[in-house]
């Protein structure tokens, strides 16, 4: 059985399949606890392979058939809960798997069964890193990483360090080359001045994009929470 926090159809708001369908699959739980985590996630019922699978097809619905569907495991850490059992019928009924993972080394080491087992049944793997130990297998098979830029940018050196481990020359599955985002971090909760809030959202966005993607050259991709700008969960 797995615990799952719910699931749902929406458009992929951030990471690089940004502004493309998506049903999310959202997991119960975490073994982190990060000041900017924007899910409240620890809530869920519990679901059996099947039960999943028939949540996933009712989320879509009517939607136009004759197209890979995405099916975006996040959470929480979905590692924690994943096995093999859930995600290699979801890949032979044809759905693209995609995954979002913390990518530490404790997400690992908890995971139910070995996570290469797991991660080799997905089509892209975006790894957001919070400045810990980062698991080998992970980052290994990890298509893109992502690194979540507080307000205040004085962590950002570090959090390009991200660029030395992953490798600049890496290619994805399919050729492309490897994704490296800059994700400025959204307010979360209810805002009072939530204009305010995004204007402050966009400044970072400019600074990251000026002084790292274009003055300082860096082959980084700025790409902020454009779900929350719409509205979208």
């Amino acid at each position: 059985m797995y615990r799952v926090n719910e699931v749902f159809l929406s458009i992929q708001g951030e990471g690089p399949q940004v502004g493309t369908p998506a049903v999310f699959v959202r997991m119960s739980g975490c073994n982190l606890a990060c000041g900017f985590c924007d899910t409240a996630h620890e809530d869920g019922v519990e679901m059996c392979e099947r039960d999943i699978e028939a949540a996933i097809a009712h989320a879509l619905g009517d939607f136009p058939p004759g197209q890979a569907y995405a099916v975006v495991f996040t959470g929480g850490e979905p590692l924690l809960q994943l096995r093999e059992e859930l995600v290699a019928p979801l890949k032979e009924l044809g759905y693209a798997l995609h995954l979002e993972t913390n990518a530490d080394e404790s997400t690992a080491e908890q995971a139910p069964q070995p996570v290469r087992e797991t991660l080799r049944w997905f089509d892209e793997i975006v790894a957001s890193p919070k400045l810990s130990e980062w698991s080998p297998d992970i980052i290994a098979a990890a298509t893109a990483v992502k690194a979540v830029v507080p307000s205040m940018v004085d962590q950002v050196h570090e959090l390009l360090e991200l660029g030395a481990t992953v490798g600049l020359d890496r290619k994805d599955r399919v050729g492309r080359g490897f994704s490296r985002i800059l994700q400025p971090q959204t307010p979360t909760g209810k805002l009072r001045n939530r204009d305010a809030h995004f204007a402050t959202n966009c400044q970072l966005a400019r600074k990251l994009a000026y002084d790292l993607c274009i003055q300082g050259g860096q082959l980084w991709r700025v790409i902020p929470q454009t779900h929350v700008w719409m509205g979208l969960r």
